[in-house]
């Protein structure tokens, strides 16, 4: 038996350490054993077949052997999941595959099913499973949510892209919502900062930081404050969410200011998601660009870039 657990593109290798799996497609990772709540999986599913089509009737006929693989006595829904460009829909194949499954005298409940299908079809190639866990992405305790923040995986990702050790300390100088200093909480981080210069945003982190039930307290405070609250090279990674909009007033000088600030209160590392990887990359710092990662969340798309400090 092996499992199938799927992720944000462009963050599949940390995706595939966390679960000890290989990439077997975008955003695709197959792995042996059952991992307990993984932090950058969207969806889990038990992989019955993996196989390759060149038509929509092909993807029918190949369907067959799978379905000897069920119980004939439970109700199916049948997800299909759909990526790349294809003469057909999700929904079309969904279809056929649901006829030949009936043929095989099965019942399709879309209402109350006992167990849901998969069809995960990535270009010319089709994965079947049985559906294990989804919305994974989704957490029970983010109730306040930021236009400007980010997906829960992709913040979780953050985290792992650092390499933060337990018994280190990592601070968000513009933490939104929250989401990054929560997910550092979840991966078992015990010193954890959060500040914004927003009022409402901090409002809105502490209530999701209480809700979480963290000990996390986020302040309003903003970035020249980093050289007060901090000792120097006290805070062992930075980690945060540049997302800069048309709004944004001054975006070169803020990053300026971070990395000024960074250079004295930061030890290691600072990581940083953004959509204007331009305008952080172009900011002189004592810190040097070690590695970069490309991310889609549908249209949009991110940077990650991960510094570390210069001998």
């Amino acid at each position: 038996m092996s499992f199938i657990a799927k992720t944000i593109k462009g963050i599949e290798d940390i995706t595939a350490a966390e679960v000890k799996g290989k990439i077997i497609l975008p955003q695709t990772i197959e792995y042996a054993k059952e991992v307990k709540d993984p932090r950058t999986v969207t969806m889990i599913y038990e992989l019955l077949d993996k196989i390759t089509f060149s038509s929509i009737e092909d993807i029918a006929k190949k369907a067959e052997p799978v379905s000897k693989k069920l119980k004939k006595t439970i109700k199916y829904d049948i997800l299909p999941i759909r990526e790349g460009t294809h003469a057909f829909k999700g929904v079309d194949v969904a279809k056929e595959v649901g006829r030949v499954f009936r043929d095989q005298g099965y019942t399709i409940d879309y209402k109350e099913p006992q167990q849901t299908i998969i069809i995960d079809i990535i270009d010319n190639n089709i994965l079947f499973g049985l559906l294990l866990h989804k919305d994974l992405a989704k957490r029970q305790h983010r109730i306040r949510h930021n236009n400007k923040s980010i997906n829960a995986c992709i913040a979780a990702a953050l985290i792992k892209i650092a390499e933060v050790k337990k018994t280190e300390s990592i601070l968000d100088p513009c933490c939104k919502d929250a989401i990054i200093p929560l997910e550092a909480a979840k991966q078992g981080i015990k010193e954890i900062s959060a500040i914004d210069p927003l009022k409402n945003n901090v409002r809105n982190a502490v209530i999701n930081c209480k809700y979480a039930k963290t000990t996390i307290t986020p302040q309003c405070y903003e970035l020249t404050w980093l050289d007060t609250l901090f000792k120097k090279q006290s805070i062992t990674h930075l980690i945060t969410n540049l997302l800069i909009s048309k709004h944004d007033e001054e975006p070169e000088k803020n990053i300026k200011e971070l990395f000024h600030q960074a250079d004295f209160a930061v030890k290691k590392s600072i990581v940083i998601i953004t959509n204007k990887p331009e305008i952080v990359k172009a900011t002189p710092s004592t810190f040097s660009l070690q590695k970069e990662w490309t991310v889609s969340v549908g249209e949009m798309k991110y940077v990650i870039l991960r510094y570390i400090r210069k001998n």
